[in-house]
């Protein structure tokens, strides 16, 4: 298993944890690095976008925003494949991983909640149909 994938199912699991220790706003961050590493592993191993290439889009400005374009343009070729859910996910969870991380409001504890379903979902989604690990 790569390291990506592993430190994704790590994520996902400290997720849930600190959802469950009601640690909400640091579970946003988690949620979507789960998302994140997986997606990198994805882009590699599967459409030929290298770890190098990948540096390239996550640096400057935007610079998931970038990353998570290139994943839609990628599964979007995928033949039987709906992407949008999976896009919407992505988005989502980089969202509130910035509201989380950067902004001082706090958040009803539901959406945090929906937020770890959404990687889980993600997760659970890509691997039934790249079989990644």
């Amino acid at each position: 298993m790569s390291s990506y994938i592993q430190k994704s199912k790590d994520n996902l699991d400290a997720a849930n944890g600190l959802v469950d220790g009601a640690w909400y706003e640091a579970s946003a961050h988690s949620a979507y690095y789960s998302i994140y590493l997986l997606s990198k592993e994805l882009l590699n191993s599967r459409f030929g976008v290298g770890y190098e290439e990948q540096k390239i889009l996550v640096n400057g400005p935007n610079s998931h925003q970038k990353f998570i374009k290139k994943f839609t343009e990628c599964l979007s070729t995928v033949s039987n494949f709906e992407p949008n859910d999976f896009v919407q996910w992505f988005y989502q969870t980089n969202m509130l991983r910035n509201k989380a991380d950067y902004k001082p409001e706090k958040l009803r504890q539901s959406i945090y909640e929906d937020n770890v379903k959404y990687a889980r979902d993600f997760a659970k989604g890509i691997n039934d149909k790249f079989k990644l690990y």
